[in-house]
């Protein structure tokens, strides 16, 4: 028995943004853990640090995952995925190194 297209089309987003946040998630408590770390020894990353590599790590998510469907179909949709990911999101990361 075959999946209908809607619902084969929701499993493949599901599975995209499984994907793509799942890394992201790794990253995110390798990075927490590393800081705990540190702070332990005597020197605490700053708190707006972290929340920099948080919230870049989130815009990424959100723009890979929630924008998917949409970006497939209108170009400023895929232009502002472009300006998340490369621009917002990369600056947030590397501040929060």
């Amino acid at each position: 028995m075959t999946m209908p297209p809607l619902a084969a089309a929701a499993a493949a987003d599901t599975i995209t943004a499984a994907l793509v946040t799942g890394p992201l998630l790794i990253v995110a408590l390798a990075y927490a853990r590393r800081a705990a770390r540190v702070s332990r020894a005597g020197h605490p990353v700053p708190s707006w640090r972290q929340g920099c590599f948080y919230c870049g790590c989130v815009v990424v998510g959100a723009a890979v995952s929630g924008l998917g469907p949409l970006s497939q179909e209108l170009l400023y949709v895929h232009m502002i995925e472009h300006l998340l990911l490369g621009d917002i999101g990369a600056l947030l990361i590397v501040l929060g190194l």
